[in-house]
Formats: C-alpha cells, sequence, structure tokens
C-alpha cells in the first residue's frame, strides 16, 4: 500500500500548478487501479481544512471528501498520538507533530509515503518505510 499525505489530494483536486496536478491525479490513479491507495482519517480532516481556506464551497469539499473516504484506514488514537508526540520531542519536531501522526500511520498501513512536502525528507533517517517526495 502507498500512503498518501494530504497535499497529493489537494493537488489532484486544485490546479495551482499544472505539473503537480498532473502528477498527484496519475498517481492517485494508478495506485487506486492498483489497490494500493490508502489514507488515514487525519488525511480528510487536512483535506476539508484546506480546502475551505481555498474557499471552495460546501458541495466542492463534500464531493472531494465522498471520493476519497471509501480508502481511509485506521484511526487516530491515543497510542498513535503518543508516538507522534514522543517523536517529535525526541527529534525537535514539534512543529510538524501532523506530519509525524501521518509518518506513523504510513508506516502501520502501507510500504511507503507519497508527499509533495519536502518537510518530510527529514524524517526519512528515522522512517522504517520509504518517503517519495513529489517534485
Amino acid at each position: 500500500m502507498i500512503y498518501f499525505d494530504t497535499n497529493v489530494l489537494v493537488h489532484s483536486l486544485v490546479n495551482q500548478n499544472e505539473a503537480n496536478m498532473t502528477l498527484a491525479q496519475s498517481r492517485i490513479e494508478q495506485a487506486i487501479n492498483a489497490n494500493q491507495f490508502v489514507i488515514s482519517p487525519l488525511v480528510i480532516q487536512e483535506l476539508v481544512f484546506v480546502l475551505s481556506k481555498l474557499q471552495r464551497d460546501k458541495h466542492y469539499i463534500s464531493k472531494a471528501c465522498q471520493q476519497f473516504l471509501p480508502f481511509v484506514v485506521g484511526e487516530i488514537n491515543a497510542d498513535v498520538i503518543k508516538q507522534a508526540a514522543n517523536m517529535a520531542c525526541e527529534h525537535n519536531l514539534g512543529k510538524s507533530i501532523n506530519d509525524i501522526t501521518h509518518l506513523i500511520l504510513a508506516q502501520i498501513y502501507a510500504k511507503k509515503l507519497l508527499t509533495f512536502d519536502s518537510d518530510f525528507l527529514v524524517m526519512q533517517r528515522f522512517s522504517s518505510i520509504p518517503i517519495e517526495w513529489l517534485q
């Protein structure tokens, strides 16, 4: 399975950069067709937040969520949060707690994490799975 970070979904839905949009759509489609696409509840939460900040209307946001909800796995429970907090403190990455939470969930449910966010690259050194940075 491939865990998709929120920003890949956002790039697939919002044309901020034509090349990134095309790449995001292609990678999502490939992963879905190969039954390898997975996201967490945190991805949906962040997707709603970002699309709202980008002033998309509620129907657009709802449709986007409905498109991706079937691929949500896992839950964000106390153990996940404890691991994320410990990792954030250990590596002095408190401002990246959501990214670390994504990484922990990806390590549980996937064999790779896919993102446009270069901030994840610093986490590769303590990740048990590869992090692929799309550019």
